[in-house]
């Protein structure tokens, strides 16, 4: 009996353990883009989304007040442009198109920002 607690806290235990570390709550934060930073990402990218999604949101957060630099498309406003994803947060860049948050620095890159 007295093995089977342990063996039920050590799996309590993993499961606590995982779950913060996949809602973020271990990883450092992702720096935010700058304003000229955000101008370029929005001169050479666009950003798909959706009202609500969280994942979108976290991708918004990165820009902060420089958000409005960017070239957004709101997929249920706007669905016929986002029939080619399967999901969201998603940008199209040179053609090609990257699902998922995005690390800024990703996004540099890919951009030649």
């Amino acid at each position: 009996m007295e093995k089977k607690k342990i063996i039920f806290g050590i799996i309590i235990g993993i499961i606590i353990i995982a779950t913060i570390y996949f809602s973020g709550i271990l990883k450092p934060n992702n720096p935010s883009a700058t304003e000229s930073e955000a101008k370029c990402l929005g001169e050479k990218s666009t950003f798909y989304y959706l009202t609500g999604c969280t994942f979108c949101k976290k991708q918004e957060a990165m820009f902060g007040e420089n958000l409005k630099y960017l070239n957004m498309v709101e997929c249920s406003e706007q669905p016929e442009k986002c029939v080619l994803l399967t999901g969201v947060p998603a940008w199209n860049i040179n053609g090609k198109f990257y699902e998922g948050v995005q690390p800024i620095s990703k996004l540099k890159e890919l951009t030649g920002c």
